[in-house]
């Protein structure tokens, strides 16, 4: 359908005004939200960043069986993690001319007599210190293990 100029220009034509209408204003709270996740995300990125490892290295020590009075040969790890917390692990003992293989963690004799509560335990942990500084308990031989 097509429409001429002629027609257009008789038809009525309306012009809409605007109302006034009085303006309200709307304020809307100014509030802040934080994300729960960020946060978590930073102290999880902090935390890993604590827990990377600075320096590990396998050394060779020697473990003194409290049992048998047997020194035996032992690799040992020693990682050391950016937030200063050194870890000794025991990687194998050598029985014999065999290597019996273990991931165990060797405990300080230092820290156990820190947290000692009673003056027995304190006495007992003494008395392994005069062997070495570490400790090593196997619960599936059971065997100990006082390392230098």
């Amino acid at each position: 359908m097509f429409f001429s100029a002629k027609l257009l220009a008789q038809a009525p034509f309306t012009v809409y005004e605007p109302v006034n209408v009085p303006s309200r204003s709307y304020s809307v709270p100014s509030i802040s939200f934080s994300n729960p996740f960020e946060e978590l995300n930073r102290q999880e990125a902090a935390q890993s960043y604590a827990n990377q490892v600075v320096s590990s290295e396998v050394v060779s020590a020697n473990g003194f069986n409290i049992y048998t009075g047997i020194t035996s040969p032992m690799r040992v790890k020693i990682v050391q993690r950016r937030n200063g917390i050194v870890k000794v692990y025991c990687l194998g003992i050598k029985k014999g001319d065999t290597w019996k293989s273990y991931d165990k963690e060797i405990v300080s004799l230092e820290n156990m007599y820190n947290k000692a509560t009673n003056n027995s335990d304190k006495s007992m942990i003494l008395d392994l210190m005069e062997y070495g500084s570490h400790l090593l308990i196997i619960d599936i031989d059971r065997e100990v293990y006082v390392i230098e």
